[in-house]
């Protein structure tokens, strides 16, 4: 006796296209500028919402170069600071989200004969669609400083940052009356804040060999900034 049984399942595909511009502009060799605008489209999200913008900017001042840090160059070869405000999508979901799919029963027992023929019944799959999903987006901010002593032999930064994420997508419980278990929504928000030193230092440094030791601190605290609570329908 043998048995068969097939397993089919077709994979909905997901296109993404992006672009990306750039302009920099510098000013008495000390005072730098960036913007930068990314466009990036993502067939995962309904046609109303594929598209996501997301502008950046930076800024950076060569303290080191300013006319009044001339008596300081005998023992400080490098100081620099830096602002940035920049913003990123996600869309790290399925691609058959934002429109309702209907799955088959799957087993031979769920085949019901009508008129001496097999007829397969189809249902919605347990996720409710939602066509307003959009990109998650997450917003990061950072403040840092450069520095070099003594020919660059000790150097190291200091790095201050805030990261917000919102718009999460995620996968929300609804009332089962409705017929479904779950729904994909953008919900919630993230916070990251945290400091970065590092210090490295050459202790020997010639011309035929180098030895160099760095170090690394590293602080971040997290915050869920909105938690959903699952209710559960009786």
């Amino acid at each position: 006796t043998y048995s068969y049984s097939s397993t089919n399942s077709v994979d909905v595909p997901s296109n993404t296209v992006s672009f990306f511009g750039r302009a920099n502009y510098t000013l008495l060799d000390r005072y730098l500028f960036t913007a930068t605008f990314r466009s990036d489209g993502s067939s995962k999200f309904a046609p109303n919402n594929r598209w996501g913008y997301f502008p950046a900017g930076a800024f950076a001042w060569r303290v080191f170069d300013e006319p009044f840090m001339e008596g300081t160059k005998d023992w400080l070869s490098n100081l620099k600071l830096r602002l940035s405000y920049g913003t990123s999508g996600a869309d790290n979901i399925s691609s058959n989200l934002w429109r309702e799919t209907w799955s088959s029963l799957g087993s031979g027992s769920n085949h019901t004969p009508i008129n001496g023929e097999l007829i397969a019944f189809y249902r919605p799959d347990g996720l409710l669609a939602n066509p307003d999903l959009k990109w998650e987006a997450t917003v990061s901010r950072n403040i840092g400083l450069d520095f070099g002593l003594l020919d660059n032999r000790i150097n190291g930064s200091i790095e201050l940052y805030w990261n917000t994420t919102k718009d999460l997508l995620m996968a929300v419980p609804v009332d089962n009356t409705t017929g479904y278990s779950d729904q994909y929504q953008n919900f919630g928000q993230t916070l990251i804040r945290g400091i970065e030193l590092s210090l490295n230092a050459d202790i020997i440094k010639s011309k035929c060999f180098r030895l160099n030791m760095g170090v690394m601190h590293n602080y971040n605290r997290y915050k869920l900034g909105e938690l959903y609570i699952a209710y559960h329908y009786l």
